[in-house]
């Protein structure tokens, strides 16, 4: 019995064993028989005057240069690379490029090969299989770019044509954009050095300008910011933006967390957001439902203001003369150094308190109802 026993044992050892070693094998040939292949298409287009080009693609990048010549020159480079080495060579052969020309109207398509280029069972956890299909890109100094990209980079240096961009995971990057900007942006990162006016959607993503003219945003959970800019209109829910400074900001959003370090006009309409101001020269326009609001200067040149809110804390600090109009009710008030009648009461109708000479003070129009006022404090 101990005999047979023994055999089993040495048996059922070996056979562990011989597993061990084809599974090792398996796993080295996966590692090491990766096959690649590559090819690049070129083509060039003779354009007069203003041109407009399209770039369709996905998984790569495209990469946008300008040139003294009158043409558009496109370089496209289609790599593949898999442990199946036919499927390599099937997907570089059979992946085009389709090129098209209508008048100064250039068109570039990426239509990729229907290979698969996937792993087999024994290769799961093992993430070598992959493509990418690159553009480099040659343009004159006036061409209206549309570009869309999934899975991938756009880089583009300075010229002064019109921008359209569709990009999805990916990231964009460019240099001084003079013409109009419209940007469709997912699960991406865009940094610019700077743009005159543009149009953008943003969706999970992140989003940087150094200097802008005037924009005009739509954004969900994006974080933005933004060093200076002209005018900004923004429907934002549950975004992070930072603005150094700006002429006026117009802002309808929910959720918001908003801080802004100069502005010479507020308009804002917002429910459960916290906006902070460093500085607010001229006025401001203000609708709050469950949140903060802050300006810690309001200038000299304070032409006057209309203030809103429920369940919200107001924190507001002016600097010259001012006359405050409030209709509130269950509201804390804390007006250091203003006049008027008693403060205590947290209902008040047509109240009207002033700072400084009245005569000539601009008017701050008040109805709050819940949360609490604090006047320069």
């Amino acid at each position: 019995m101990k005999t047979t026993y023994r055999k089993k044992m040495s048996l059922l050892r070996r056979y562990r064993l011989g597993v061990l070693l084809l599974l090792g094998g398996l796993m080295l040939m996966s590692f090491t028989d990766l096959h690649q292949q590559s090819k690049k298409v070129t083509e060039t287009f003779r354009i007069d005057g203003v041109g407009d080009l399209n770039i369709d693609n996905l998984h790569g990048d495209i990469y946008i240069k300008r040139w003294n010549q009158s043409e558009i020159k496109i370089e496209v480079t289609i790599d593949a690379k898999s442990r199946n080495d036919n499927a390599v060579e099937k997907f570089v052969q059979d992946s085009e490029i389709a090129f098209s020309q209508d008048g100064n109207h250039v068109y570039a398509i990426t239509q990729l090969a229907e290979v698969d280029l996937k792993k087999k069972w024994w290769q799961w956890g093992i993430d070598k299989s992959s493509f990418s299909i690159n553009y480099e890109v040659y343009v004159p100094e006036m061409v209206h770019l549309e570009l869309e990209n999934e899975h991938g980079d756009i880089r583009i240096e300075s010229y002064e044509g019109d921008l359209d961009v569709d990009l999805a995971h990916g990231e964009l990057f460019t240099q001084f954009i003079t013409g109009k900007t419209d940007l469709n942006i997912e699960h991406s990162e865009v940094v610019m050095r700077g743009m005159s006016n543009g149009k953008m959607d943003l969706l999970f993503s992140e989003f940087e300008v150094i200097r802008a003219g005037n924009l005009e945003i739509n954004s969900t959970r994006t974080e933005i910011d933004i060093e200076e800019a002209l005018d900004i209109r923004a429907y934002t829910k549950y975004v992070e933006f930072k603005i150094g400074s700006m002429d006026n900001f117009i802002n309808e959003g929910a959720y918001d967390e908003i801080k802004i370090g100069s502005t010479r006009y507020l308009d804002i309409n917002t429910r459960f957001s916290e906006i902070s101001v460093d500085v607010c020269e001229v006025g401001f326009n203000a609708d709050m439902y469950h949140g903060e609001f802050e300006i810690d200067h309001i200038s000299l040149a304070f032409g006057g203001g209309n203030l809103k809110f429920e369940h919200t804390e107001v924190d507001l600090v002016f600097d010259g003369d001012m006359v405050l109009l409030i209709d509130s009710k269950y509201t804390d008030l804390d007006l250091e150094g203003m006049d008027g009648p008693d403060q205590d009461p947290s209902d008040h109708k047509d109240s009207r308190f002033f700072k400084g000479n009245s005569q000539n003070a601009k008017i701050l129009r008040t109805v709050s109802r819940y949360g609490s006022l604090t006047l320069n404090d």
